[in-house]
């Protein structure tokens, strides 16, 4: 077999065994002047075994259409730029069906699609292999070109054939928190081995090479937020047959870019605990600094008293190493909470992690089971335990006889053990209630009933 190191790769394979010849065409779309090709060819037998490759054989398409080496900028304009082109000429004509004169064809795209070349010149003559364009928008443009060669024989006009397309390196800027991304195209015919990075620095007219890169990227760091810098790209290269030029070297256009803080600070890791006594929930979170060394201005503190709300903004804190805040709910402890870090430049992190907190967190409503109203400031009202999230309630106080000695929509209910229709003490003794109790939960409000009997001491 063909191990892999050897970087060959498969593309064909007969199912005839009987055949000993192939046509490479690139499925049609058609190999690439000035590359050499080389093949191996491998068999297989009746159990599958997979055979020695063969020898190798290395051969290059023959040089009977021109084959552009340069695509380069001259000079970076929105409307007055111009680049310089140049071809090898074909060498390996056949005379006899092309005889000549000669005349190339210059032809152009802005965006490479099939039918968007256009003709903007042509030279006479097989020598003539160089070709400046003016008037180009170089700034914002890539451009890209195909030398066509015209036989101009008089009463026997036609093509001979036409060069590979071949692109100019277009250079494309991000900036970012004091790093630039260079990262530009590699849509040449020939290989580029290596790309030369260079920069001019703020106030400065030179361009300095700041760094190589075999890959069409590159990072530009330690760089000032708010100033300009200015980058191009010297890319070096060849063809893997011989004949041609060799380093093949083209320019990008100039691009200029601005260096700015758009990253935003990690989200805050969210805790909560919950102080049932006073109906109290405390946030603390994480600060982002400590994490991923952002710069941090202020956060957001986002609510929902509901499962079925979306969480809103409900305060900031502007101090950033204050990361605690106390909350006490309108009406319930049940809500949901969650943190949005925001930087010195108004970059915001993506949300914490979103904590919700139920009524079930804190003991629910419950009644005791006897109090004694004589009047010594000691449990002297019925009351109900520590409770929290409770709207409203509806209890009936009955006596032994089924008579309703009392009634409240209070929560805190303060049963001072009187009757309320004689307004007289009621006797010592057991008392039955019933009580729904209206309960603001994640989930909304929710209706739970209680019963039982509660002891009169005097």
């Amino acid at each position: 077999g063909v191990p892999d190191y050897l970087g060959y790769s498969k593309i064909d394979q007969l199912s005839d065994i009987t055949r000993t010849s192939y046509t490479d065409d690139n499925y049609g779309t058609g190999l690439n002047q000035g590359i050499k090709y080389c093949y191996l060819v491998v068999a297989y037998y009746g159990d599958n075994a997979e055979s020695y490759a063969s020898n190798e054989a290395c051969a290059q398409l023959k040089k009977d259409v021109p084959v552009i080496t340069n695509v380069s900028v001259i000079e970076t304009s929105s409307a007055n730029g111009s680049m310089y082109i140049a071809w090898s000429k074909p060498t390996q004509l056949d005379t006899l069906q092309a005889p000549g004169p000669f005349k190339y064809i210059i032809r152009r795209s802005a965006t490479g699609t099939q039918g968007s070349y256009i003709p903007i010149d042509s030279l006479s003559g097989l020598n003539d292999t160089i070709y400046t364009d003016h008037s180009l928008n170089t700034l914002n443009n890539k451009y890209i070109y195909i030398i066509s060669l015209i036989n101009n024989t008089p009463g026997n006009r036609f093509l001979v054939g036409s060069s590979q397309a071949a692109s100019s390196v277009f250079l494309q800027l991000y900036p970012t928190d004091k790093k630039m991304k260079l990262r530009w195209n590699n849509d040449m015919p020939w290989t580029n081995y290596r790309f030369d990075i260079f920069r001019r620095d703020p106030g400065s007219l030179v361009f300095d090479s700041i760094g190589i890169s075999t890959l069409p990227a590159y990072d530009d760091l330690n760089l000032v937020n708010g100033q300009e810098y200015c980058y191009k790209i010297r890319s070096v290269g060849k063809y893997s047959a011989g004949g041609f030029i060799e380093p093949i070297v083209n320019m990008s256009q100039i691009t200029c870019a601005i260096p700015v803080d758009n990253i935003p600070p990690c989200p805050p890791v969210l805790h909560i605990t919950t102080d049932c006594q006073h109906s109290v929930n405390s946030l603390s979170w994480t600060n982002p600094k400590d994490t991923c060394g952002n710069d941090i201005a202020k956060y957001y503190i986002y609510y929902s008293p509901s499962l079925a709300g979306s969480l809103t903004v409900m305060d900031s804190i502007l101090n950033a190493e204050d990361t605690v805040y106390q909350h006490k709910p309108d009406q319930s402890i049940a809500g949901c909470y969650a943190i949005v870090a925001v930087d010195s430049v108004g970059n915001r992190s993506e949300m914490s992690n979103t904590i919700c907190i139920d009524i079930t967190a804190c003991s629910t409503y419950s009644l005791p089971n006897v109090f004694t109203p004589n009047g010594d400031g000691k449990n002297d009202y019925l009351v109900p335990f520590p409770y929290t999230s409770v709207e409203k309630i509806d209890l009936s106080v009955f006596d032994r006889w089924g008579k309703k000695v009392f009634e409240t929509h209070e929560p805190d209910i303060r049963w001072d053990g009187k009757d309320m229709t004689t307004g007289q003490p009621c006797s010592d003794g057991v008392y039955y209630y019933i009580c729904d109790v209206y309960e603001v939960t994640l989930a909304g409000n929710i209706k739970r009933n209680l019963h039982g009997s509660v002891t009169i001491l005097h």
